[in-house]
């Protein structure tokens, strides 16, 4: 479960907007857990104080290092990042909140004053983050982005995973312009192309749609997809079928994934009962179109959110299907006990 723990000077800030709809609903079923850990509480003196003066001069205060390690210390870690809320950390992106969402939950410390002692940030480990170019009050309206950021991405969580696949970021384009009823409005109408019922059609301008709107008003987040070292077959193969696996899972096939999904099955079942590098290389030697077919296929599905699923595929064993349907299972590694399986490919 995905579990959240957040270091603040203000707990009844949570869970604010993260106890409504339906991540307030998740919250509440069990889905993902929320705590809060008053800073305070390891405050030094009968004061309980937190902070004190800039060393070299300067105004405000800043957090002591002895007292926020005594309240990171005290959450049990349990491989989570511990993240700083601080302006001058990276720039929260989608890619964070899918890695993130991914494990096991995120510890938050939300800054306040000018910030907090470096030596703490360095002996600790912290990852710096923002949500904006803007300078906050505090942490704790930061913190609440970052959980409904990555709280929104769990399984279950929204009901149609097609919503979160299909949205902005989540292939490095923003959103397309979205419409509905009534047909007319103050004299503007929907595209007709969307009334049609051509969803080729449909999906090719709402395409075109987010490939101008993001070169318009975010141009930096045009993904150029990674050369492909092809000189090892099966780790070629291992690492196409990873990508299409991540980009299919949970939504519905696209026609690049199916091309290469049939190819990719063609080349995998003269060799299915003994996947070894000679066979999968033997295979890829007599299959040039399929594997044309696959390279034509992949700058269309790595994209930010299915690198980041691979990376998660680390250590997993890739067994193929017979058919184009159901052509992928992937196991993890932790759900066999004893040798692995003669059929059983390593994915790295």
């Amino acid at each position: 479960m995905f579990a959240a723990s957040i270091i603040t000077l203000f707990p009844e800030a949570f869970p604010g907007t993260l106890g409504v709809s339906l991540i307030g609903k998740a919250l509440r079923d069990g889905a993902w857990s929320l705590d809060t850990v008053q800073l305070r509480d390891f405050g030094q003196g009968p004061h309980k104080n937190i902070d004190d003066t800039p060393a070299g001069g300067g105004a405000g205060m800043v957090i002591r290092a002895d007292v926020a390690a005594a309240a990171i210390d005290s959450i049990p870690r349990n491989d989570r990042p511990l993240i700083y809320l601080s302006p001058r950390g990276k720039q929260l992106s989608q890619e964070m909140a899918q890695q993130w969402a991914a494990g096991p939950g995120v510890i938050l410390l939300c800054g306040r004053f000018e910030g907090l002692d470096e030596r703490v940030i360095e002996a600790r480990g912290m990852r710096e983050v923002a949500v904006g170019q803007a300078v906050l009050a505090g942490g704790e309206a930061a913190a609440l982005v970052v959980l409904e950021a990555c709280v929104r991405l769990l399984p279950g969580v929204l009901g149609n995973q097609s919503s979160i696949v299909e949205e902005s970021f989540s292939d490095g384009l923003l959103e397309h312009p979205q419409y509905t009823r009534p047909r007319e409005w103050e004299g503007r109408t929907i595209p007709e192309v969307l009334l049609n019922g051509d969803h080729a059609k449909i999906e090719a301008w709402r395409r075109a749609e987010r490939e101008r709107i993001t070169a318009q008003r975010r141009p930096d987040l045009r993904v150029t997809p990674p050369r492909i070292d092809r000189g090892d077959s099966m780790r070629f193969l291992a690492f196409a079928l990873a990508c299409l696996f991540a980009t299919s899972a949970g939504a519905q096939t696209n026609a690049e994934v199916e091309r290469a999904a049939t190819a990719l099955s063609a080349i995998w079942r003269p060799v299915e009962g003994a996947l070894t590098p000679t066979t999968i290389n033997a295979a890829c030697a007599g299959a040039v179109e399929e594997i044309a077919a696959i390279e034509a296929a992949l700058p269309a599905v790595l994209t930010p959110q299915s690198l980041q699923r691979v990376r998660g595929l680390r250590g997993m064993l890739i067994v193929p299907a017979g058919d184009v349907t159901g052509w992928l299972y992937v196991f993890p590694r932790s759900a066999w006990s004893g040798s692995r399986p003669a059929w059983g490919a390593s994915l790295w």
